[in-house]
């Protein structure tokens, strides 16, 4: 095979083979780029098992978008031969890096946290490995595991409830009684031959961790029988006898994940893959102790005994070794102050409310009950449930559209904001919690605020500056401006500290800072630990030892818990994820009373794109209801381009479900795709991990995306010129300093657009005379002429991003004051008309953090519309 060329691949040289078929490396001829070409071999072709589990592969794997999973490109079959190509891994696999002694116990633990988000992700999307083994864990030079060859998965599908289900529901690959694995390896279900589900993976995963840490498998006998036997009814040599010094805790976690019984195991591997993560965190601290090692009796030497010294010199001696004791006894209470403590654990985690519908992400509790900001109808109400949980109840409420912001420091009032009549800041109310007047807040317009400590006054914020205030609203005073939108004010519980969030304009995401009470020593909180993601402001516990907030990685939202004040005023640790799985945390974190509890809102996320029906008046499915976001269409209207939620990846296809093509890999994340109008290329922009954002282009039908810009400033929102020749940009995203950018593709210079200081989001109409966009701060909509070089506007603060009609008549834009809706105006006579409202349609936040909404060609209104559920829950956790 080596020389030969398989569809579009030059095979270069064979790199290994198995049961499933050879792997060679090639090149893509198409796109220039290296890849692991997996083929089956022409003997088993006629078996169909076989060729089925293969196809199966490349299915379950290419579903699967994640930084631990090998990536899947293309699965064909050219000439009578079946491939699948797939992404090119530099390193060893698992097998060839464990020597016969083990790895050691950091490096272990970092491969097995990665293994187990690799599965947590496969599972989450109702795939079983069922072939776990380490000649199938590639580990880069670099340190990144990729777990390849899902060629046993098996699509765990819900038994059907109805005829019609059971005609739409995919069969298991394997039927009951069919032994499918690798001996070694395999669950003792799987080994019996028995249905398997995410905890025969669980099995596989500690007999794996087994082998890393000691250099010996867990199951191994003289034959195949022999082996599955000792699987089915033996249990392994203690981790503590096949390699010493391995702490308990690790010993503990690898005989959970070998239990013979499934249900006393682990039973979700993202549940072990955080247990994983604490052992790496407590081995990268020093706090994970060894087992230790007996000493015989005889070995311990009596202080003056046969110690060398003569009977007149053992005064000294026992002057010696107690001063020596005494430098001991200060050295281990000066290790006992500067040690890493132990981190949070979680001890359970319930639901509290069951309304099923979208909410504020604050809540507040005065011990007996919780409260909240619910959307009843499509407009924000007040709500309040017990603390244990239970009905969620309105909270009788004068004023229209409040949000709670907070409670008093008795208890007594909560803290309302109601919208200013232009929408675009809130007044200050207190609401008695037994009901009562609402009374404002002086004449206080704000766009945030929260009380001080001992309930003594108010900070709040407008815009980037933070004011302080008298609890009654008077004599404010200004005490710092910071570097963006600033929300979510909190003081730590001695009053000490100030922190909040501030909304970072030119990344497009949020980020916490610090400043001292008087508004000084303003600085990030953390800088260094999450590039590229967000962070959310938080709450202290009442104690003030640790601060809970919330926080982005790597694209998955939870909350996450830091020690404050170490022995030299320092924080302690990296922050502790609290939250984990299917649920993202959505909601900024509120303590009991005692400290032990979090309450906060959770969102199980899913996400359908859906279009109004004009004669249903409401929204939906559109394309299939796909979880997708930003759809642009080719000129024909044939095409489309989309970014599929959650991963954030580029999508195309044809309008009718066919000809699905995955363009973009994580960790790119992509926004706002777009159309060139010869149909060959789509631009997009994304945020990597350095938050420099740019603009890209990809062709359609696949290839490597294309810088265009450096990112210095960060660029956002490119639309093409109607001939193809230009991509115009927004230049710094929605801030003061934006400016509407124009890149000939010829040349490659850049222009900036006259007079567009502090304009973002263009768009070019299709007739090349006009560019559509919005102001920055208070989102109005502007229009440029070319032809007199002027910006004129055309709809006032609130709105949304605008899109052109096929014909260039009309700009479509959504308004998100009230009534909040599509709307359009017409360019000849500049009238403006609501196309659809809103309604109770709820929309989901896409990956920039905002909803998004859409048109298609002919102006029909689309949303992402969120499927998902979100309450509020409580989370117990041992702060140490």
């Amino acid at each position: 095979m080596v020389g030969k060329t398989v569809s579009h691949y030059r095979i270069l040289e064979k790199l290994g083979g198995g049961g499933m078929g050879v792997v060679y490396k090639a090149e893509d001829t198409k796109l220039g780029r290296t890849v692991a070409l997996k083929v089956l071999p022409p003997e088993r072709v006629a078996d169909p098992n076989r060729k089925r589990r293969f196809v199966q592969e490349a299915r379950a794997a290419s579903s699967l978008n994640h930084p631990n999973i090998i990536t899947i490109y293309d699965i064909d079959e050219a000439e009578g031969i079946h491939f699948i190509a797939m992404e090119y891994v530099q390193g060893k696999t698992l097998d060839r890096l464990t020597a016969r002694h083990g790895l050691r116990l950091n490096e272990a633990l970092k491969y097995a946290v990665q293994m187990a988000a690799a599965l947590a992700k496969a599972h989450s999307a109702g795939i079983v490995h069922r072939d776990l083994k380490p000649t199938n864990v590639m580990v880069t030079d670099d340190g990144l595991v990729k777990v390849l060859d899902f060629g046993l998965a098996k699509l765990t599908e819900p038994a059907p409830t109805s005829e019609a289900e059971t005609v739409a529901t995919v069969g298991p690959v394997t039927e009951e009684g069919t032994i499918v694995g690798t001996v070694g390896y395999m669950s003792p279900e799987q080994a019996e031959g028995k249905p398997v589900d995410a905890r025969s993976d669980i099995f596989s995963f500690g007999s794996v961790l087994y082998e890393m840490l000691t250099g010996q498998r867990a199951f191994q006998g003289e034959t195949k029988a022999s082996t599955m036997a000792a699987i089915l009814r033996e249990e392994p040599k203690p981790l503590s006898e096949a390699a010493q010094g391995l702490p308990h805790e690790v010993e503990r976690l690898v005989k959970r994940c070998l239990r013979k019984d499934r249900e006393h195991r682990f039973q979700t591997m993202a549940d072990l893959k955080v247990a994983s993560e604490e052992l790496k965190q407590e081995s990268d601290s020093g706090e994970l102790a060894s087992t230790p090692t007996a000493v015989a009796t005889s070995d311990r030497r009596k202080v003056g005994e046969s110690s060398g010294f003569p009977r007149e010199g053992r005064a000294l001696a026992y002057k010696v070794l107690i001063g020596g004791a005494a430098l001991v006894a200060i050295a281990a209470a000066l290790a006992l102050l500067l040690r890493t403590p132990p981190a949070p654990k979680v001890l359970g985690i319930h639901q509290v409310t069951h309304t099923g519908r979208e909410k504020a992400r604050r809540t507040f509790t005065d011990g007996a009950r919780v409260y909240f900001t619910d959307w009843v109808g499509g407009r924000p109400t007040p709500m309040a449930t017990p603390a244990s949980g239970g009905d969620a109840v309105p909270i009788p409420m004068p004023l229209k559209d409040a949000l709670i912001g907070g409670i008093t420091q008795d208890n007594s009032e909560l803290i309302v904001g109601s919208p200013t009549p232009d929408g675009q800041h809130v007044m200050v109310w207190y609401v008695p919690v037994l009901g009562g007047s609402p009374r404002r807040v002086g004449d206080l317009v704000v766009d945030d605020g929260a009380v001080t400590p001992h309930g003594r006054g108010l900070i709040y914020a407008i815009g980037p500056d933070v004011y302080l205030a008298n609890a009654d609203g008077t004599g404010a005073r200004k005490l710092l401006s910071a570097p963006g939108g600033v929300s979510l004010l909190c003081y730590s519980p001695n009053g000490r500290q100030l922190r909040f969030t501030v909304y970072d304009y030119k990344q497009s995401r949020e980020l916490i800072w610090d400043a001292s009470p008087d508004g000084s020593n303003l600085h990030r909180f953390l800088p260094d630990w999450n590039p590229g993601g967000s962070e959310c402001c938080g709450r202290w516990t009442p104690d003030g030892r640790y601060y809970v907030f919330q926080a982005t990685v790597a694209g998955s939202t939870n909350l996450w818990a830091l020690r404050e004040g170490g022995f030299f005023g320092k924080h302690s640790r990296e922050p502790t994820r609290l939250t984990t799985g299917p649920m993202q945390n959505g909601g900024i974190p509120v303590f009991s009373k005692h400290g032990k509890t979090i309450f906060f809102v959770g969102t199980l996320n899913s996400t359908e794109l859906s279009i109004y029906d004009s004669r249903l008046h409401e929204f939906v499915p559109y394309l299939g209801g796909i979880s997708a976001e930003g759809l642009s269409f080719s000129k024909d209207g044939q095409m489309a381009a989309y970014v599929r939620l959650p991963e954030g990846t580029l999508w195309r296809m044809r309008i009718d479900g066919s000809d699905q093509l995955q363009l973009t890999f994580p960790p790119m994340e992509v926004y706002q795709p777009r159309w060139s109008p010869d149909g060959k290329r789509i631009a997009f922009w994304d945020v990597p991990a350095d938050g420099h954002s740019k603009i890209y282009t990809i062709p359609c039908d696949g290839g490597a995306p294309e810088a265009l810009t450096s990112g210095e400033h960060g660029e956002h929102d490119p639309t093409w010129s109607p001939d193809g020749n230009a991509l115009m940009f927004d230049y710094s995203g929605n801030s003061p300093d934006s400016s509407v950018r124009v890149l000939s593709l010829n040349t490659r210079r850049v222009t900036e657009l006259p007079g567009s200081k502090g304009i973002y989001s263009p768009r070019w109409s299709p007739d090349g005379r006009y560019v559509a966009a919005l102001t920055s701060g208070d989102w109005k909509l502007v229009l440029f002429d070319f032809k007199t070089q002027r910006w004129e506007r055309l709809a006032g603060s609130g709105t949304g991003f605008p899109n052109w009609s096929k014909d260039g008549r009309y700009i479509y834009f959504v308004k998100y004051s009230t009534p909040e809706g599509f709307y359009r105006v017409e360019i000849a006579t500049r009238k403006v008309e609501m196309v659809a409202g809103i309604g109770n349609a709820q929309t989901a936040n896409g990956v920039a953090g905002y909803p998004w909404r859409g048109v298609t060609l002919n102006g029909s209104p689309l949303i992402a519309r969120r499927a998902g559920t979100q309450e509020i829950y409580a989370l117990d956790v041992d702060f140490p």
